[in-house]
């Protein structure tokens, strides 16, 4: 679909000008070509958006960077108060790390008021940075296991 900001009107051009080569390919293969009703095509299209959102790479030495100027290393590394954050392999995507950080913000609250740390703000691509950067990091233990 190219490297294009992915809006729902590029996603449904992209299917369009797909569409034969699909249709082709699946007359040859016995495929009826499906129908969407409803709100199906609203659920494909928000599924193709995500898949693409959350296969964006992300840049490890800038997740390095953010890891430090937010401050995680001081609980997320081995000896801090909170869990080591490389050794937890379900943290792979942006969805995922979304889901614990908002499972974990209240606890996390606590603590950065109590230690008188500033609250992490994240924008653009920063947890796609620091998902890459754990990935490394997760990776670079694994070796040093071996």
């Amino acid at each position: 679909m190219g490297d294009g900001e992915m809006t729902a009107a590029a996603i449904a051009g992209a299917m369009w000008n797909h569409g034969p080569t699909m249709w082709k390919q699946m007359k040859g293969s016995g495929v009826t070509p499906p129908r969407f009703e409803d709100d199906e095509m609203g659920h494909v299209v928000a599924y193709l958006y995500l898949l693409r959102s959350i296969n964006q790479p992300g840049t490890p030495e800038r997740g390095r960077k953010l890891w430090s100027e937010k401050h995680c290393a001081q609980c997320h590394e081995a000896g801090g108060p909170g869990p080591d954050l490389a050794t937890v392999e379900h943290l792979d995507t942006p969805i995922h790390f979304a889901a614990e950080m908002w499972n974990h913000a209240p606890s996390m609250q606590a603590f950065v008021t109590d230690a008188g740390l500033p609250w992490p703000v994240f924008v653009e691509s920063e947890v796609q940075d620091l998902v890459s950067y754990l990935r490394e990091r997760r990776a670079a233990q694994q070796r040093a296991i071996q």
